[in-house]
């Protein structure tokens, strides 16, 4: 639900009305945005794994643990690179690169002691730092 949110509120909603866009590149960025904020939710699971395991909730990070749950983030943030690469070119795949390896760095270094601010602050902010930089991608090409 989250990641079909973030994708409607970020891809969808933004292309109404746009004719420019066709639907193959539209489903190619549906699928690269849904994998990546899928990647950066997963580091929650393993945040609340404790809680989630004693209210009887099916998370990832609950039924397969900490190791499996950062190997699933990392490679969706693999496809959805490799998805990148296939449809986009330039500045804008270099943007989408560099904010997944933040994110691939940040999930390597998840733990379930981490601090709030790593998880809201960091995690979270990965959004608005690839926002920024396909910003600025486009503003340069």
């Amino acid at each position: 639900l989250i990641v079909y949110v973030w994708v409607a509120a970020t891809l969808w909603l933004p292309c109404i009305g746009e004719k420019e866009r066709s639907l193959s590149v539209l489903f190619a960025e549906t699928v690269q945005r849904s994998l990546f904020y899928f990647a950066i939710t997963l580091p929650f699971d393993i945040r609340d794994e404790e809680i989630d395991r004693n209210a009887n909730l099916k998370t990832l990070a609950a039924t397969f643990g900490l190791y499996y749950t950062k190997l699933t983030a990392c490679c969706c943030l693999y496809i959805a690179s490799f998805i990148a690469y296939l449809s986009f070119t330039g500045m804008q795949f270099l943007a989408i690169t560099i904010s997944h390896l933040l994110c691939f760095f940040l999930v390597i270094g998840v733990h379930k002691n981490r601090k709030l601010v790593y998880y809201t602050g960091w995690m979270d902010g990965t959004i608005i730092f690839q926002a920024i930089l396909l910003f600025f991608a486009k503003a340069i090409s």
